[in-house]
């Protein structure tokens, strides 16, 4: 009886500490994206991006779609190339759109991007892509923040002795 107790000890505080090390992980990931949205709005350049390729990545929804080896597409993917605004340099970037945006654009079309001078890397054509992933990293790693300490509240009044 004595090792259920232990056992049951050790699965709940490696469930909480595997939701905390992911609700921590998400945490840092949020920072990351609010960080580069920050400096895209405040440190930002603005260009002209064409459209140079539109492609979609496919993979598996579920294990079952794997094993009957069905698959579906998952991302849309809009690629594109820009001039910093300081240089004659071309740069590439792309951006994961809604499937309603991939339709609605052609090869050739053009918009504004917003990057940031220091990394290139860091641009979108897209209104806020890393405030969004930001919100969505935060709600999230709260989630597993909050089950973690509801695992270590159960731990704590279950197995007082």
């Amino acid at each position: 009886m004595n090792t259920m107790f232990s056992f049951g000890k050790i699965i709940l505080i490696l469930l909480a500490v595997l939701f905390a090390a992911g609700g921590f992980g998400l945490k840092y990931l949020q920072k990351a994206n609010h960080l580069n949205a920050w400096r895209l709005a405040n440190q930002g350049k603005s260009s002209l991006a064409t459209i140079i390729n539109k492609r979609t990545e496919s993979g598996h929804l579920s294990s079952k779609d794997a094993f009957e080896n069905k698959s579906a597409i998952l991302r849309y993917i809009l690629e594109y190339s820009f001039k910093l605004v300081d240089s004659e340099k071309e740069w590439r970037g792309n951006d994961q759109v809604t499937e309603e945006e991939f339709n609605s654009v052609e090869i050739g079309d053009q918009f504004d991007v917003r990057y940031w001078p220091e990394n290139p890397e860091i641009a979108t054509i897209l209104e806020d892509p890393f405030e969004a992933g930001a919100k969505l990293a935060k709600n999230i790693s709260n989630v597993f923040l909050g089950v973690a300490v509801l695992l270590l509240v159960i731990f704590i009044f279950r197995f007082k002795n």
